[in-house]
């Protein structure tokens, strides 16, 4: 369920639709928090942060990207956190 909603997010915002491709990756992390799977939680946060990255909202861009960084951190996943570290 969750994969499917960050997916959906990602089709709608290649698809021209950033208001609604917002909505459901916010649902996407909020199922996502409901659960203990780090990563997934953390990718939440990352589509999100590109979806608010495409609105022009930076600051809350940045403040996504934070989070997946944090629960990177607590799963010590380093690849992903190598990856974050190149993003602006």
């Amino acid at each position: 369920m969750i994969r499917r909603q960050l997916l959906m997010a990602r089709a709608l915002l290649l698809r021209g639709n950033p208001s609604d491709a917002e909505i459901s990756a916010r649902r996407g992390v909020e199922i996502a928090a409901g659960t203990d799977l780090l990563p997934d939680r953390a990718t939440g946060w990352l589509v999100l942060a590109e979806i608010l990255d495409a609105r022009g909202l930076g600051v809350d861009a940045r403040s996504a990207r934070e989070e997946a960084r944090a629960l990177f951190e607590a799963k010590a996943h380093a690849s992903a956190l190598a990856c974050l570290a190149m993003d602006p």
